[in-house]
């Protein structure tokens, strides 16, 4: 694999597969209790490969901002490296941003 993760999508049998056999998983409008048992399998499937021990990567997208910086340590147990936050369209994405950065810079260590 190259230097930059290469992240598959999706929540079926072969889409973890996939994901298992490259080097990253992205869950999409997750919570830390949705992203947890997708974890453990993706986990699992990965004892499997000679690929193992090599970095893996799971990322996942919110679609609610607040709640998911109130407990970033709750993504860490789930599993979670990384949490993908999208803004509404119809929001002013500065505003948007000032009003989470308090959460996200609070310290809250995800693991």
């Amino acid at each position: 694999m190259g230097p930059w993760p290469l992240l598959v999508g999706g929540e079926s049998p072969a889409a973890l597969r996939r994901a298992a056999r490259l080097n990253g998983w992205l869950g999409r409008r997750s919570t830390p209790e949705t992203v947890a048992p997708f974890v453990d399998e993706l986990r699992r499937l990965r004892a499997e490969r000679p690929t193992a021990d090599d970095r893996f990567e799971v990322s996942v997208s919110v679609s609610d901002a607040e709640a998911a910086l109130g407990d970033l340590g709750a993504w860490g147990r789930a599993g979670a490296d990384r949490i993908l936050i999208g803004v509404d369209e119809h929001a002013d994405p500065v505003v948007a941003l000032e009003r989470l950065a308090p959460a996200a810079t609070a310290g809250d260590s995800p693991s």
